[in-house]
């Protein structure tokens, strides 16, 4: 509602102009309301039916991505406590010898955790300002402007803090607790830098761990990078590019079927007059905006299979122009297209796709052939070029169009082709429009490329929601790896000595540390692998019919974390195999 406007204010004027409307605005004129004589003014809250399911599997795809990044970070940070702990095993073994209290250890170790996890949370928070950005500057192909707001707000920032103090609570009262129980004897009497093999395979769980979400991870990205560029491939069978397009109404200023043509032959003529302007088109629904209609029809002559009265078929239609099949480049295999004499006092006509004439018998000899539309008789003028109209991955469907002129609808689309960049003449339409009529509303302009594009967004806005998790769960994955192999290289450096001392070379140290760090990787990938399988599945909505076990998508992912595994595990490595033999007998 508008500053000031009351809910029954609205309630009256909306009733008034339903009643108007359903009654028709003059005599002969069509009713398309009496099924809405009676209307209400409700607030608006939720979203649609048909948005819900769609809407609700976007959100839980970017959930699911931000725990596997929470994760993935917990266990890099639970990983290099551990590792801490270790450095520090001997010092904590003293304090409690000295009569420090499990219960005063716990608190100071569980502090350092959750001081960590806080301060990573409020930067992250600080970074979601900036990274939700580009998310907002998404353009939505609709009627009227509209925007998304998802800038993080009081409620964002102070969920993000909790779970991030959560996390830091719960990794480190585990981490806190395990190092409370030690043997204080035992500890106090092996060396210090002694990491024990229970330590080292918790340590090596935890970079598993890692591998596999980061696999995983990896994966479902790569898959919808996948889908966006198949379904950026998909050969439309009309040209959209170098088309502007808005949404016109001119039932909303009261205009009747007569007056309603010449308003938009008046704004046709005035468009194609103008420079750079090749052609200009109507259409009742745009192509590939998940938009479509169907009726009923019965061709003489033709029994289906599934049906044996032979009287009703179901098929897509459009209605559209003579101007259109120019505007959009679509191809007129026979027959021809409309004209402007195919009028109200012209036989009934129609243009069927090249589906349409194939499945229903019509190839031979088609033109001229006549279908029954709505109970009245059509009769074939022309053929088209099958191209797609819904959605990118349809397969060919029967499809026919209806000529503008014979079927009149308030609600058009306006196509205009420019020889330049569509997008410049969005104020010449809008000036042109109201040079006619100046109380017809502002149309939203957009292009065609832009307006079809609807059929992406899922596979778009999935991949901006996984690229910066997959690029943060690969770093801190390789992170993770790197620590551990340094740590346990460096808690091997009396052995990596003897082995030196023995006759070892520098390439049996690498081979010995980076294929203890290999190995790791190969059981997390493993693991990885069976998680990517089941969630590929279970993505069919966004996968736009990339098959889930795509073999270029697993490829990919895999060599990326093999690169990213043998760097991590190679620089510790060669920094460990030029150790001098001595010195390390020595520091031990």
């Amino acid at each position: 509602l508008m500053p000031g406007v009351s809910p029954p204010l609205a309630q009256a004027e909306i009733t008034a102009l339903t009643e108007q409307r359903s009654l028709g605005t003059s005599a002969g004129e069509p009713t398309f309301m009496t099924d809405y004589a009676a209307a209400s003014v409700k607030r608006v809250s939720g979203l649609p039916a048909e948005a819900t399911t769609p809407i609700t599997a976007f959100i839980v795809v970017l959930l699911l991505a931000s725990a596997l990044v929470l994760l993935i970070a917990s266990v890099s940070v639970a990983s290099m406590l551990l590792a801490r702990a270790v450095s520090r095993h001997r010092e904590i073994a003293v304090r409690i010898a000295l009569g420090a209290g499990r219960g005063r250890l716990i608190d100071e170790l569980l502090t350092e955790s959750v001081v960590l996890f806080t301060l990573g949370g409020a930067g992250g928070a600080l970074l979601s300002v900036y990274g939700t950005r580009p998310l907002q500057a998404i353009a939505l192909p609709v009627d009227m402007p509209m925007s998304l707001d998802i800038a993080p707000d009081l409620r964002v920032l102070i969920v993000t803090l909790l779970v991030a103090l959560v996390t830091g609570v719960v990794f480190g009262l585990a981490h806190a607790r395990r190092e409370s129980r030690m043997e204080i004897a035992t500890t106090l009497r092996n060396d210090s830098a002694s990491a024990g093999r229970g330590r080292s395979r918790f340590r090596n769980s935890l970079v598993i761990g890692q591998v596999a979400m980061s696999l995983l991870l990896l994966t479902v990205s790569e898959l919808f990078v996948r889908a966006l560029d198949k379904g950026r491939r998909v050969e439309l069978r009309i040209d959209v590019t170098n088309v502007a397009t808005a949404a016109l109404n001119a039932g909303s200023a009261s205009y009747n079927s007569t007056r309603g043509r010449q308003l938009y032959r008046d704004l046709s003529a005035r468009l194609t007059a103008l420079p750079g302007v090749e052609s200009v088109g109507y259409v009742r629904n745009l192509p590939l905006s998940m938009n479509s209609s169907g009726e009923d029809i019965s061709i003489p002559g033709y029994v289906p299979k599934q049906s044996r009265d032979g009287k009703t078929l179901g098929v897509l239609d459009n209605v559209v122009d003579e101007g259109y099949f120019a505007t959009t480049h679509m191809a007129i295999v026979a027959g021809r297209g409309f004209q402007s004499s195919d009028n109200e006092q012209a036989a009934r006509l129609v243009v069927v796709n090249e589906s349409f004439a194939n499945q229903y018998r019509l190839t031979q000899h088609a033109i001229g052939r006549t279908i029954e539309f709505n109970g009245k008789p059509l009769t074939v003028v022309g053929i088209v070029h099958d191209s797609k109209y819904n959605k990118l991955d349809e397969v060919k469907v029967p499809f026919l169009f209806l000529p503008s002129a014979q079927n009149w609808r308030s609600e058009v689309n306006v196509l205009v082709r420019t020889t330049g960049d569509a997008a410049l003449v969005a104020a010449t339409i809008r000036r042109e429009l109201h040079a006619l009529d100046a109380n017809l509303p502002n149309p939203t302009v957009t292009t065609l490329q832009q307006a079809t594009a609807v059929v992406l967004p899922p596979q778009r806005v999935a991949v901006m929601v996984t690229g910066f998790p997959r690029v943060a769960g690969l770093t801190l994955a390789g992170i993770g790896l790197y620590g551990d192999i340094s740590f346990s290289a460096a808690q091997r450096t009396r052995e990596i000595g003897v082995r030196r001392a023995l006759g070892a070379d520098r390439r049996d140290v690498l081979k010995l540390i980076v294929g203890e760090g290999m190995s790791l990787v190969g059981t997390g990938m493993g693991i990885g692998l069976v998680l990517a399988l089941v969630a590929t599945r279970a993505l069919t909505s966004f996968r736009f019919g990339v098959s889930p076990l795509d073999v270029f998508t697993f490829d990919a992912v895999a060599a990326i974390l093999c690169v990213t595994a043998l760097l991590a595990s190679y620089l510790p490595a060669r920094r460990a195999a030029v150790v001098d033999p001595v010195v390390a007998l020595r520091q031990e």
